[in-house]
């Protein structure tokens, strides 16, 4: 009975991990109700026009009609700014918010965290100012920072994703030998999670901090992803627990 326990626990644990992991990994894939609420970081600028305008001079900003007529047209085109975006794990999407007109960029393998980037392919022309020149200097505007923790977060996090997976379809097998792989990918999967959601958490922060010290009207936030990611890696090790006890007690042969 306490075998059944075990196994049955270590199952269910690893299955929440790899449903959480999953959640995360088709956040903002494409314009469907359950992609659009998961994303790992998001930026919301309603108010930068208005920050512009009232710190015209001081700045020397003449900026008008910054945002894009229609939120849901093309997105990296010069269309025009988004009042929101959202990063998710394999592509950038920007519009009214997460239930409103918006648009997508195209799905790439572990799309980089690149704000500044996304910002001015999506600015348009005729806007009267360049975005980069009213961004405070710092974490939000090192593209090349952000990209390389981002893409390497995001491969771990997809690695930890195939980890959790793995470890549940594994332990079906019900072989002692079988609960040792499972537990051994838990712990894998465990680690590979929280260090991507670790990553992650520490890039967001470093962003934010670099927008204190100037109100511009940008305001970027924490994803729910990221707090998926974190409770994933979680359940993850609470499951190497039962899974190795599971181990112990299973047959030895088929």
């Amino acid at each position: 009975m306490a075998r059944g326990f075990c196994v049955g626990l270590g199952e269910f644990l690893t299955f929440a991990a790899m449903v959480l992991a999953i959640l995360v990994n088709i956040g903002q894939i494409s314009q469907n109700t359950v992609a659009r609420h998961f994303y790992l970081v998001s930026a919301d600028l309603t108010g930068l026009q208005n920050s512009l305008t009232t710190n015209a001079a001081a700045t020397n900003v003449q900026a008008h009609d910054i945002y894009a007529t229609d939120q849901a047209s093309p997105l990296l085109q010069n269309n025009g700014l988004r009042q929101y975006y959202y990063w998710g794990m394999y592509s950038v999407c920007g519009g009214e918010g997460v239930g409103g007109a918006r648009s997508c960029s195209p799905n790439e393998f572990v799309h980089r965290f690149e704000p500044l980037d996304v910002l001015e392919a999506d600015q348009s022309k005729n806007s009267g100012f360049n975005i980069s020149t009213v961004l405070p200097s710092g974490t939000i505007q090192d593209n090349a920072y952000l990209g390389k923790f981002s893409n390497g977060a995001s491969i771990i996090l997809l690695a930890g994703t195939i980890a959790a997976g793995l470890a549940f379809l594994v332990s079906f097998l019900a072989h002692h030998f079988a609960f040792l792989i499972s537990a051994l990918l838990a712990l894998l999967a465990a680690v590979c999670l929280a260090v991507a959601a670790a990553i992650w958490t520490a890039l967001v922060a470093k962003v934010r901090s670099s927008l204190t010290s100037v109100n511009i009207g940008l305001v970027v936030h924490y994803g729910q992803s990221i707090w998926l990611t974190w409770g994933a890696a979680g359940a993850c090790l609470l499951a190497f627990v039962p899974l190795v006890l599971s181990c112990c007690t299973a047959r030895s042969k088929y």
